[in-house]
């Protein structure tokens, strides 16, 4: 997974394919474990 331009392993209880939003569920080391994007941000909503 690229974070920032840079290589991470990770690892998720789903399947991702690459584009997918994801969030950071915890950091060990250089290994991410990170969830799928449900739910659009707030920010990314406009009135």
């Amino acid at each position: 997974m690229s974070v920032g331009g840079e290589i991470w392993d990770a690892e998720s209880a789903k399947v991702l394919k690459i584009g997918d939003r994801v969030q950071v569920r915890g950091i060990d080391g250089l290994r991410l474990t990170v969830s799928p994007v449900t739910e659009p941000a707030k920010a990314a909503i406009k009135s």
